[in-house]
């Protein structure tokens, strides 16, 4: 059969997507976590975002932690939202943040990871 991909021999690459995700998320996830816990008194919500950052970074549990990652993402955006106004380039980064976490509960972990599916 045929694809209709512009560049056919680049699919057997396919593991490597999901990997790049996770990668990107955990450093949002990390970043945003310690930002937290250093300038803001939210040891509630950075802890998590810091654990779970480590815990996809590694690729382990990651659907389980994805879960978990979109709760915490998503009451992350509503304690800024309360205490300042959102600007729209922030907004679009909690979306990409979510969009991504969601490809990753349905792709799994891509390449490199503890969990990866035999």
């Amino acid at each position: 059969m045929h694809t209709l991909s512009l560049f056919p021999s680049l699919l057997t690459f396919g593991l490597f997507a999901p990997l790049f995700l996770r990668l990107v998320v955990s450093y949002f996830l990390l970043s945003n976590g310690w930002r937290t816990f250093k300038a803001q008194n939210k040891m509630w919500l950075a802890i998590p975002q810091i654990l779970f950052g480590v815990m996809l970074f590694v690729g382990a549990y990651t659907q389980g932690v994805v879960l978990i990652a979109i709760v915490c993402t998503v009451l992350d955006f509503w304690t800024n939202r309360k205490v300042s106004p959102i600007t729209n380039d922030k907004m679009m980064v909690y979306w990409l943040v979510g969009i991504i976490l969601l490809s990753l509960l349905f792709t799994g972990p891509g390449a490199f990871a503890i969990d990866y599916p035999l």
